[in-house]
């Protein structure tokens, strides 16, 4: 997706906010867990090295994307999230993200995979 707005003109401010549609284990809020990894992965995601240069034109990543991200370098955002552990309820959001679309969408990827389990299992051993 980062690809396509790219390339669609879509290189616009935007924001994201994550949230819960219900609670898990029936339950009525749950408890914020992996966003010190994801955090972690957004700040430490490069673009200009030849390696992730090289495995986005292996994957097919059109030329003109490659080279943008080569001068970007790495992902410019803004993230407002809780603390670990801070307990959020349904549809609030828990973590917002600010910047341009496309590195929203690489973000979009990183927090999902981050938070998604880990808070689910922080909130069903507590």
């Amino acid at each position: 997706m980062a690809e396509a707005d790219f390339l669609a003109g879509r290189n616009l401010n935007s924001v994201k906010s994550f949230f819960i549609r219900s609670a898990p284990f029936g339950g009525s809020y749950a408890l914020l867990g992996g966003i010190t990894a994801a955090l972690r992965q957004i700040h430490d995601m490069r673009f200009d090295t030849p390696d992730v240069q090289d495995g986005l034109r292996e994957m097919g990543y059109k030329e003109t994307f490659i080279s943008w991200l080569e001068l970007k370098q790495k992902l410019q955002l803004r993230v407002y999230a809780g603390y670990e552990g801070d307990f959020f309820v349904a549809n609030e959001p828990i973590i917002t993200v600010e910047g341009l679309l496309p590195d929203i969408r690489f973000a979009e990827g990183i927090i999902t995979e981050a938070v998604n389990f880990a808070s689910l299992s922080m909130t069903k051993w507590y």
